[in-house]
């Protein structure tokens, strides 16, 4: 494993490297010619970006569910762990209940217990990686000298590098200023090339193409390296199809000899060879793509890949049509013969198309065009006007001006494959900032194209006025600006920081020497890829389930140390067993919540877990029940509604016919003192109180009017001596109600038909 993550590392870094020394001519060509202020400006600007990317890379582990999986998948395979290693805890679970533990149920998804692996089946304890593993193989290769959280920065580091040179090749000093604006106009390349992101590497990969191709026109063996990393960047991620094949197109157009062609087509061929080694050997997160038989399924299953394979066919009949119009020198020598204001005016035209579906689909309800807007709106919320009117001049700078064909044929590209990537981030639901991530390839793509262009133009207009170039400057810097001015934690934020350090701490006390189960899923997540700690987390829709998973728990504890984490307030008892806090600690971590983009929304996410041994009781008297009607199912039994708040932070839950808590069994001759928190709103002017009735485990029943606004009432069930079938130290006791409560006839939808009354707190003593 260490020898494919120094490999994926390589393969991931050095044609970065080799795209970046490939303008060196041009850089030290334009590196004798400017002054000590120009050549200044670019270190600075160079050391700056490149300290901030490695400085501040993001630790999101609770949050962003690709950017959490990858990064748990790097470091489990760096501690050892294989592709196909048997997750051995899982492996320990019965397999009926193996279920309760995994992000979904059969209903829906596919199988993981830890969403970095998928389970070969929903019984099975057989593994695969849930993602393409090249992100998390190529940002351990680089350990020990380089973090796994520094390798996505490091990639945008070389990013920049790329930027800031191809600006100073085209503009000297004033190309830099352009790189550092258009990079600065919006947070995108400053939030997602921090972050464990795949689209953000094959974006720098296909992006740096665009800019060693503006820096210095292809040739020889460099196409080859060009095809390489247009390649890779698809193994990294197949989103970037969208932008990859454009450009390969656009430079094969540039270039149409066969030698040529055939350098970029073996090129990017190698690039996407340790894509197929994966889909034929190691795991199929999209299905079996290799299977040809199986591709209309898959298809049909997703609008997504309904979208890339639409991608793939406009470029196949446009690039065969290009190349055959491109190599006939009669056409191409015809088209030259035209107007120069023709020809601009004719590259200029098909700028109506995306405008017009956009426009189109403002006013269509069909599925396609909302999802259409919902992308664009996502897109929007990242640029803004200011900004948004800086990229419309330099987009018609390039499509207007004296550009290279490549140029042109690639901002047409992106604009008209935009659409396609507008259309999956509409039909994604947003749930979080993370969710733009999709969009970042094209974003710097089109920062790619537009450097050269506005620096030869920047640099142009200074050599013949400095006066109206520096207010050029100004205009440029203030829509740039206007984002970072207006929302800076966008651009500086580090999300969830902290959360790394925190989880190792927690992850050391924790041990490798006892089961450990939360009853909430996500706080599960970063200790369970690593096999060594045997860690499970209940999902949500288990909670239902938790008498079956909690007998389990019981046996266990028997033979074995059990803990439970709860993420809410801790009980104190459990079926035949007690629960004896161990430790507790809360982590707090500042997270970007917003589900657009500008402007980011920020608060404090806190982890709270309190850590209980699990110890069987036998004979010993089982100590009082102190239970809060939190989203822990621990100490509950029977149906209960989900818990809400109801004030201040105060959750509650809605009893139902049947509801039950596990509490302390008196011995025979004693009695147990219940205290309940409750309310029962008024419902009608004619039923105003709920009368609740109480059943002990031995039989025993009492009830309690409850009305309106919360009370403390306390009831009391008396054993008799000769009630009951031996000394049991836990039982269950259960809440009914004569005439239930179903909100459904007042017009209220959501909530069960046999309600009882809300509970914020129960408190059961045996004396």
């Amino acid at each position: 494993m260490r020898v494919l993550m120094l490999l994926a590392f390589a393969l991931a870094v050095l044609p970065a490297v080799v795209l970046l020394g490939s303008v060196w001519p041009g850089v030290r060509q334009r590196w004798r010619a400017s002054s000590r202020a120009c050549r200044a400006g670019l270190l600075l600007a160079a050391c700056c970006g490149c300290g901030f990317f490695l400085a501040r890379p993001h630790d999101n582990l609770f949050s962003g569910l690709d950017d959490a999986a990858y990064r748990d998948m790097a470091r489990v395979f760096r501690a050892g762990r294989g592709f196909h290693d048997r997750d051995t805890v899982l492996a320990q679970v019965p397999p009926g209940m193996r279920q309760h533990f995994l992000f979904f149920r059969q209903s829906s998804g596919r199988p993981t217990r830890d969403r970095s692996f998928q389970l070969m089946g929903w019984e099975s304890a057989e593994t695969q990686p849930y993602f393409l593993p090249f992100l998390p193989l190529a940002a351990g290769g680089g350990e020990p000298l380089l973090a796994a959280e520094r390798f996505v920065p490091l990639m945008g580091s070389l990013w920049l590098l790329a930027a800031l040179l191809a600006g100073f090749t085209a503009g000297g000093g004033w190309g830099v200023i352009v790189a550092l604006l258009l990079t600065l106009g919006t947070p995108w390349p400053a939030w997602f090339l921090r972050g464990f992101y795949a689209e953000a590497v094959g974006g720098v990969l296909a992006s740096a193409v665009a800019l060693a191709a503006a820096a210095r026109a292809p040739s020889g063996w460099m196409r080859a390296v060009m095809g390489l990393a247009l390649g890779l960047a698809v193994t990294f991620h197949p989103i970037l199809v969208v932008v990859a094949l454009p450009l390969i197109l656009a430079l094969a157009l540039e270039e149409p000899r066969w030698r040529a062609l055939l350098a970029l087509a073996g090129g990017m061929m190698l690039g996407l060879f340790p894509a197929w080694l994966a889909y034929a050997h190691v795991c199929q997160p999209y299905g079996p793509v290799l299977n040809l038989l199986h591709v209309p399924d898959l298809l049909k299953a997703s609008p997504i890949h309904r979208a890339i394979a639409w991608v793939l066919s406009v470029c196949a009949v446009l690039g065969a049509a290009s190349l055959a119009a491109r190599g006939r020198l009669r056409i191409h020598a015809r088209l030259s013969l035209l107007p120069r204001r023709w020809r601009q005016a004719a590259w200029l035209l098909p700028l109506a198309l995306p405008g017009g579906v956009l426009l189109a689909a403002t006013t269509r309800p069909e599925p396609l065009w909302r999802e259409l807007v919902s992308g664009a709106a996502s897109v929007w919320s990242g640029i803004r006007l200011p900004f948004g009117l800086l990229l419309a001049a330099g987009i018609g700078s390039v499509l207007a001006g004296r550009r290279p064909l490549r140029e042109k044929v690639m901002m047409h590209a992106l604009l008209g494959g935009g659409l396609i990537l507008l259309f999956i981030k509409g039909h994604e639901i947003p749930v979080g900032i993370w969710s733009q991530r999709r969009l970042l390839p094209a974003i710097l793509m089109l920062v790619a194209c537009l450097i050269p262009s506005l620096s030869q133009l920047l640099a142009r207009l200074a050599a013949r006025s400095m006066r109206h170039a520096a207010i050029l400057v100004l205009l440029l810097t203030t829509a740039s600006l206007a984002n970072l001015i207006r929302w800076p934690a966008a651009y500086a934020l580090v999300d969830e920081a902290g959360a790394k350090a925190w989880t190792d701490a927690v992850a050391e006390r924790i041990g490798t020497d006892r089961w450990v189960i939360f009853d909430h899923y996500p706080h599960s997540v970063p200790y369970a890829p690593d096999l060594r700690h045997k860690v499970l987390g209940l999902n949500e829709e288990s909670h239902e389930y938790w008498p079956e998973t909690a007998a389990w728990v019981t046996a266990l504890a028997r033979t074995q140390e059990v803990w439970l984490a709860s993420s809410w307030r801790p009980c104190t008892l459990e079926d035949q067993v007690r629960l004896d806090p161990v430790f507790a600690t809360t982590g707090q971590f500042v997270v970007a919540t917003c589900k657009q983009y500008l402007p980011v929304v920020t608060q404090t996410r806190k982890v709270p877990n309190h850590f209980l041994a699990v110890t069987p009781l036998g004979a010993d008297p089982a100590p009082p029940q102190d239970k809060v009607m939190d989203g822990s199912p621990f100490g509950l039994r029977g149906p209960w509604s989900a818990s809400k708040d109801t004030g201040g932070g105060r959750m509650a839950r809605w009893t139902r016919q049947g509801s039950g808590i596990v509490g302390p069994v008196p011995a025979p001759g004693g009695h147990a003192r219940i205290a309940l928190t409750c309310a029962f709103d008024e419902v009608s002017p004619e039923w105003t109180a709920q009368e609740v009735r109480l059943t002990a485990p031995w039989g025993s029943s009492a009830r309690v009017v409850v009305t309106s606004g919360w009370q403390t009432v306390e009831l009391q069930l008396e054993r008799a001596v000769n009630e009951g079938d031996g000394a049991w130290p836990t039982g269950v006791y259960r809440f009914d109600v004569e005439r239930p409560y179903d909100p459904a006839r007042y017009g209220l939808r959501g909530y069960p038909s046999d309600l009882g009354v809300q509970v914020r707190r129960v408190r059961i003593r045996a004396e």
